[in-house]
């Protein structure tokens, strides 16, 4: 590489051919990337609001594994017990049942403390805390 002003003009050949003329890229990795404001503050909401957001992604997604990834473990568990004891659907058929139900009740229980934590802030939750009854 050369060393000054020569280093911030670039001389690509197929586009200089083009152009006819040295293609000056230096602007173009200054250049600040679309959706950044320039301001911290603002970075640092649209990091808070990426966080919660990916977070609910993890969430989901470890919810959908759990749903699928359970119920498939307990049915091969099952296939085993079955070969075994010469029952050929039976335990692989409870056992996933077993598991489904399991995960189910697992969500919902989940859903319901959730959404405890989240009315706890609301004024109608304050209401609930100090002893007053839900509609």
């Amino acid at each position: 590489m050369t060393s000054g002003s020569t280093r911030s003009r670039t001389h690509v050949p197929e586009l200089a051919a083009c152009v006819g003329r040295t293609v000056d890229c230096e602007p173009l990795h200054k250049a600040v990337p679309r959706g950044r404001s320039g301001t911290r503050g603002a970075d640092r909401l649209d990091l808070r609001e990426k966080r919660a957001l990916y977070n609910g992604f993890g969430d989901t997604l470890t919810r959908a594994v759990e749903f699928v990834a359970a119920p498939a473990i307990f049915a091969l568990l099952g296939r085993v017990l079955d070969g075994v004891f010469s029952t050929e659907p039976l335990f692989m058929v409870v056992l996933a049942t077993f598991a489904f139900v399991g995960v189910v009740v697992r969500a919902y229980f989940a859903y319901e403390v959730a959404m405890r934590e989240q009315e706890a802030d609301t004024p109608w939750g304050r209401s609930l805390a100090s002893g007053g009854r839900r509609p």
